[in-house]
């Protein structure tokens, strides 16, 4: 630390104190407009990516009962809102994926569970035989 006169106090009263010089103001990088800077208003929502997100949660709680068809609207909606957030003309990307990841995910139950029911009651209509059965 270096010794600054300016910084003394006063030897006599009327010489008064001398305030050290004020900092200067930092030059702003951005350039002003009239005192405010412009904000561009954010793009707006993916509706596809807003469905898909929405029907994949139906899907995951009722897709088993709805036949998976939630799950697969789920999953084409969540593809088309993927192309539609990729160059940034419209924003839900993470929405987008949660809602193709919970379709994915949800709709391999739901296709088991399907196949299983059909393939069960035809199972159980197809082994009645109805013939009597003789007796001796």
């Amino acid at each position: 630390m270096t010794y600054d006169p300016r910084y003394d106090p006063p030897s006599t009263p009327s010489q008064g104190y001398q305030f050290p010089p004020a900092p200067q103001a930092p030059v702003s990088p951005m350039p002003q407009y009239g005192g405010f800077v412009p904000v561009l208003p954010p793009p707006p929502t993916s509706n596809s990516a807003v469905v898909a997100l929405v029907v994949s949660l139906v899907g995951l709680f009722a897709g088993w009962c709805l036949l998976g068809i939630p799950n697969i609207v789920a999953v084409i909606a969540g593809h088309v809102a993927l192309k539609e957030t990729r160059d940034n003309r419209a924003s839900g990307r993470g929405m987008a994926v949660a809602g193709l990841a919970i379709g994915y995910v949800s709709l391999a139950p739901a296709i088991i569970l399907f196949f299983w029911l059909v393939l069960g009651g035809m199972a159980s209509v197809g082994g009645v035989d109805p013939t009597p059965t003789p007796t001796r």
